[in-house]
């Protein structure tokens, strides 16, 4: 009962919990929406921003709000917002893999290859699925994306060829 008091006072940790919950249902729905042009993913991304929005002002230290909204702007192209909200959650909950790999991912975006390096070093598969985001990112006429992919690869095995063979090419 104390739970629901909380939620319907609307205010505190529960509540805020609450928020960032409809965010991450929203959040789906958008992401099973893939890239249809009738707005339904924008409008479930809309819906999940803020969502995410109240339940931070609830409760800015929520690391699920705080990730999902990293997560939601690296899927919409906002790699310095990703950032923000990544590194906040990382701060948060620095044993989390999830958000160190996504965190990892927004600096590579963002131009910081070294704190991506250290962020991504030991992140399993991550050499491979890098080359993989380089040559997407190149297929997609986003160059500067597509190197930035590829160098950091190479700062985490300076010895593989893929991303190396790729750079010369």
């Amino acid at each position: 009962m104390a739970i629901v008091a909380a939620v319907l006072a609307g205010r505190g940790p529960m509540t805020a919990a609450w928020h960032a919950n409809l965010g991450a249902l929203a959040q789906a729905r958008g992401d099973r929406a893939g890239d249809r042009s009738d707005g339904t993913r924008a409008a479930a991304f809309a819906e999940a921003r803020t969502q995410f929005d109240r339940a931070l002002a609830l409760n800015a230290d929520d690391v699920s709000a705080q990730r999902r909204l990293g997560l939601l702007d690296l899927a919409t192209g906002n790699y310095d917002g990703a950032a923000a909200h990544l590194r906040a959650a990382w701060r948060l909950d620095p044993a989390s893999l999830t958000t160190q790999k996504a965190y990892g991912l927004a600096a590579v975006w963002t131009g910081e290859l070294a704190l991506a390096a250290d962020l991504l070093h030991g992140v399993p598969g991550m050499v491979d699925e890098l080359n993989v985001w380089s040559r997407w990112r190149e297929s997609r006429g986003e160059r500067a994306l597509a190197i930035a992919a590829a160098q950091v690869s190479l700062r985490l095995d300076p010895a593989q060829p893929t991303a190396t063979d790729w750079l010369r090419g």
